[in-house]
């Protein structure tokens, strides 16, 4: 079964300015902890350029994914596996464009497996 939460509840940050980034240099990074083996996997907001190819998870997930939780018009969503127990999980994105035309990331929801046998990391 796949959870869907808000991005706040395992994300310590959710969007990202791009204008401050080329202005102030500063890399801005958002920690997301798996909450099977509490692994933490941090991004930068690189992962979420538009048309940046992404790990993607099996059809079986990505379905399951789907069904749980729908995109709709202008979401994008980065997949992965979890490195710590190899959860599949799903960050849903927004890319919106800034003021001085660049784009800026909002981070929606996270999808997430509700059970995962973490000494196999397998379903």
């Amino acid at each position: 079964m796949v959870r869907c939460v808000s991005a706040g509840e395992r994300l310590d940050r959710n969007e990202f300015k791009r204008e401050v980034e080329y202005l102030d240099h500063l890399a801005q990074l958002a920690a997301y902890r798996c909450p099977h083996c509490t692994t933490e996997v941090e991004f930068f907001s690189g992962y979420f350029d538009l048309g940046a190819r992404q790990a993607k998870v099996d059809a079986h997930w990505r379905s399951q994914f789907d069904v749980a939780r729908p995109l709709v018009a202008f979401e994008e969503a980065f997949e992965f596996y979890c490195p710590g127990c190899n959860a599949p999980l799903r960050i849903v994105y927004e890319n919106k464009y800034n003021r001085s035309g660049g784009v800026d990331t909002d981070l929606l929801s996270v999808l997430e497996i509700t059970q995962w046998p973490v000494a196999r990391g397998e379903p």
